[in-house]
């Protein structure tokens, strides 16, 4: 069975990243960094995001947690992994898997995303997410494009 956890990314990291290589930028902004909260699928409101300084992962019973942290303190905690989320673990590299059903009053919608995280040599944190995206109305059914974003987040020594 595969751990719940990569111990590797345990650690302290800025809140903002840069976008990988070959990558957009923060959803077509183009002077935007890329906010860990929002690359991961754990949106925090702009009051929250606007006094975190550092996202800490830490391990508690066998998950990962992540306190994002302000100048007074914890400001948020979240699970990385929810109760549906598929994850699995190998060669350090965390690969979560989501599943999110909507529904409108026309239009209903699955959207699956992947996130992958893992360290760099110099100890960033790598987080690569692909999102695929299906609607369908009472008369059709449509994929969306696919979407991927990545971006590196430097570590707090």
């Amino acid at each position: 069975m595969a751990q719940a956890f990569c111990q590797s990314l345990i650690g302290s990291y800025f809140l903002y990243g840069e976008a990988l290589p070959g990558m957009p930028t923060y959803f077509r902004f183009k002077n935007l960094k890329l906010s860990m909260d929002t690359m991961l699928g754990l949106d925090l409101s702009s009051e929250q995001k606007g006094k975190v300084m550092r996202v800490e992962f830490i391990e508690r019973n066998r998950m990962l947690e992540l306190l994002f942290h302000g100048d007074q303190g914890v400001i948020s905690t979240k699970l990385l992994v929810e109760g549906a989320d598929k994850v699995n673990c190998q060669r350090d590299v965390m690969t979560i898997k989501r599943v999110k059903e909507g529904k409108g009053e026309a239009v209903t919608g699955t959207t699956f995303a992947t996130h992958m995280l893992f360290l760099e040599e110099k100890g960033s944190l790598v987080i690569e997410t692909q999102i695929e995206s299906t609607s369908h109305s009472m008369f059709f059914r449509y994929s969306n494009p696919k979407e991927k974003y990545g971006a590196r987040f430097r570590k707090i020594e």
